[in-house]
């Protein structure tokens, strides 16, 4: 049961949560790089984990 548990590939982040999907497209659309995005991203929302992604995330989403 733990292998099973394991191997399920859980939703990416920036399918499920559309208020940070939406900051990243507006950044992108500005030709922000993904380590741009992600250090504003922390300025911006310094309390909120949610709010928060890794340049490598964001390369992949790309």
């Amino acid at each position: 049961m733990a292998y099973h548990r394991a191997s399920r590939a859980k939703p990416a982040k920036l399918a499920t949560n559309l208020a940070l999907r939406a900051v990243l497209e507006q950044d992108l659309d500005k030709k922000y790089s993904p380590e741009q995005i992600t250090g504003r991203l922390g300025l911006q929302f310094p309390d909120d984990a949610e709010m928060r992604v890794t340049p490598e995330t964001i390369y992949q989403w790309l």
